[in-house]
């Protein structure tokens, strides 16, 4: 993610985010990126923040207080990355989530206000999971190991590329010494 500015944006690649797993991909990540994204400085060379979704989803079926602001941490990126890809979320997700990220930014406390609002767990569970499933289905991943096949395989291309051409000048030159 990109922060700074009036918006927090995710490097896109063909419409797609681009996650990325270590830090050093970064530079290769932004190179891929359909935007010129180099006026927000260099890539950074370790990493800056961490959202555990695994540990959000705990915490709303299992807690009432999230002391770390896990969970509206990654509720607010959800929301940069669904305005990224252009999938506003749903009506009724949209009035769960949003009501719950206002709660949460100024409170921990959240098991008061589930019941306060009737809001289902499930339910917010059910808003969350579409929420990850349009974001991921609307992603790639670039690894160091698919980078390094991309990376083979365009330099296997172009040595193939410049072989031919190579082999062709050869026969094409032989064909003009022989006619000498």
């Amino acid at each position: 993610m990109t922060f700074g500015g009036d918006e927090n944006q995710p490097i896109m690649v063909d419409g797609s985010i681009l996650f990325f797993e270590e830090p050093e991909l970064a530079p290769a990540a932004l190179e891929l990126s359909a935007a010129d994204m180099k006026h927000f400085g260099s890539t950074p060379d370790e990493i800056a923040a961490i959202y555990d979704i695994s540990e959000m989803l705990q915490l709303i079926q299992t807690a009432d207080i999230d002391e770390t602001a896990t969970i509206v941490d990654c509720l607010n990126v959800f929301d940069d990355l669904l305005k990224a890809v252009k999938r506003p979320l749903p009506p009724d997700y949209k009035s769960i989530l949003y009501a719950f990220a206002d709660h949460l930014t100024f409170h921990r406390e959240f098991g008061t206000f589930l019941e306060q609002k009737q809001i289902d767990r499930a339910k917010l569970r059910e808003a969350i999971e579409w929420c990850l499933e349009t974001i991921f289905s609307r992603s790639k991943l670039l690894s160091l190991q698919s980078w390094t096949k991309e990376a083979l395989q365009n330099t296997i291309k172009t040595k193939r590329k410049t072989g031919t051409r190579k082999r062709t000048r050869t026969s094409e030159n032989r064909g003009v010494t022989a006619a000498h």
